[in-house]
C-alpha cells in the first residue's frame, strides 16, 4: 500500500514541469523594459555530457534517457513533430486557464512575478490523495529565441520567492534543470518539440520510483500538447509573432 501511494504521489508532482512557460500576459509586477532576446546561435554544448540513450519510439513520439552526474535521478528527453506553428504551441503553453484542460490533477497555477515579457516567476500546486500531502513548485521560467535555428528555447528551473514560502498544505519539489524547445520546421506550419525534464519530488519517494514514473512524463506531455493545437479555438499567440518576425523566423 505505501509503494503504491508513493507511485500516485509522483505522478502527481511531475505535472509541475507542463505548466511552465514564459507568459506575456503577466501582470503581478510591472515589466521591465527589455530587449528582444535572441542569438545568433545555439548555445554552446557541454562536452562532458552524457549521451542520451533512445528507450522507445513509438506513435512519433521518441523518448531518451540520461544519467546525470551527482545525481541518482535520470534525466530524460522526448521528442516529436507537431503540425503547428511555434507560435500555437507557445499560445497553448503560456495560457493559464487553458492549463486546466490538459495537465493533470492542477490545484493552482499563478504567475508570481513577471520579469519581462520572457521571464517570469510562477507557482503551482498539484493535487494528491489523502493522506498525502500535494506537492508544489516556485521556479522561474526564461524564455530564448536563437534566430539561426528558428527556435525558441524555454528554460525552467526551481527558484525561492518571498511571495510563496513553503506551506504546511505541500511538499516544495524541485525542478533541477528542465526544458521545452520549439524549433520551426520548413515553412513553419511544422514544429519539432523537444522535452527535457530533470525534477526531484522530494519527501520520501524512493529515486527508483522516481526515475521509473519520470521516464513516462514525456511522452504524455507531447501527447497532450498535440491534442491541444489541434483544437480549433487555439489562435496564434501575437506577441510570439512578433517576436519570431523581428528574430527573422
Amino acid at each position: 500500500m505505501k509503494k503504491l501511494i508513493s507511485i500516485v504521489l509522483l505522478q502527481f508532482s511531475l505535472v509541475a514541469l507542463s505548466h511552465a512557460a514564459i507568459d506575456p500576459a503577466a501582470t503581478t509586477e510591472a515589466p521591465k523594459e527589455a530587449a528582444l532576446e535572441t542569438t545568433t546561435s545555439a548555445p554552446a554544448v557541454t562536452v562532458s555530457e552524457p549521451a542520451w540513450e533512445l528507450t522507445s519510439d513509438e506513435d512519433g513520439i521518441k523518448v531518451y534517457r540520461r544519467e546525470i552526474e551527482g545525481s541518482s535521478i535520470v534525466e530524460f528527453k522526448g521528442e516529436t513533430v507537431i503540425p503547428a506553428t511555434v507560435a500555437k504551441i507557445a499560445e497553448v503553453l503560456t495560457d493559464t486557464p487553458r492549463k486546466y484542460e490538459w495537465v493533470d490533477r492542477i490545484h493552482t497555477a499563478k504567475d508570481i512575478a513577471l520579469i519581462s515579457p520572457t521571464e517570469r516567476i510562477e507557482y503551482n500546486r498539484t493535487k494528491a490523495p489523502w493522506p498525502v500531502k500535494d506537492r508544489d513548485f516556485v521556479f522561474k521560467a526564461s524564455g530564448e529565441v536563437i534566430a539561426k535555428d528558428r527556435t525558441l528555447v524555454v528554460t525552467i528551473k526551481s527558484v525561492e520567492h518571498n511571495a510563496m514560502p513553503e506551506q504546511d498544505c505541500c511538499v516544495r519539489g524541485e525542478l533541477k534543470n528542465s526544458t521545452y524547445t520549439l524549433k520551426a520546421l520548413g515553412d513553419g506550419s511544422e514544429t519539432r518539440i523537444t522535452v527535457q525534464i530533470h525534477a526531484d519530488p522530494k519527501g520520501s519517494v524512493p529515486t527508483w520510483i522516481v526515475n521509473m514514473i519520470q521516464k513516462s512524463w514525456p511522452r504524455k506531455t507531447l501527447q497532450a500538447l498535440r491534442e491541444q493545437t489541434a483544437k480549433p479555438d487555439v489562435a496564434e499567440n501575437t506577441y510570439f509573432q512578433e517576436l519570431f518576425k523581428k528574430a527573422g523566423l
